[in-house]
């Protein structure tokens, strides 16, 4: 098992450098967003329209209805948002030792 740590160690460094970082945040914000308006997007929109009949007095507060999240769907949208992330990162840090390799 002490043969796989050096390996670890490596592969994590990269996963950690500040470019692998951020261009994994830039997918993750990307097609998680997408991930979460095909999920929630018409939970959003009805939200987002009744907020703004409230805003100009069309509807009163008690016929604001939002986004009731539980849970369970709070750990859904943290999904759609972690496993782009994890995938864009695994496949830099892949991407590059193979080409360490290469060369």
């Amino acid at each position: 098992m002490n043969y796989e740590a050096p390996e670890l160690k490596s592969w994590l460094k990269i996963a950690l450098r500040k470019e692998t970082r951020i261009s994994s945040l830039k997918i993750a914000a990307i097609v998680g967003t997408l991930l979460f308006f095909i999920n929630y997007g018409d939970s959003f929109l009805t939200y987002c329209l009744k907020l703004n009949e409230l805003i100009t007095g069309n509807v009163s507060m008690q016929n604001l209805i939002g986004i009731d999240f539980d849970k369970r769907q709070l750990l859904k949208i943290f999904l759609a948002y972690m496993v782009p992330y994890c995938v864009s990162t695994y496949t830099k840090v892949e991407s590059f030792k193979q080409h360490q390799n290469t060369e």
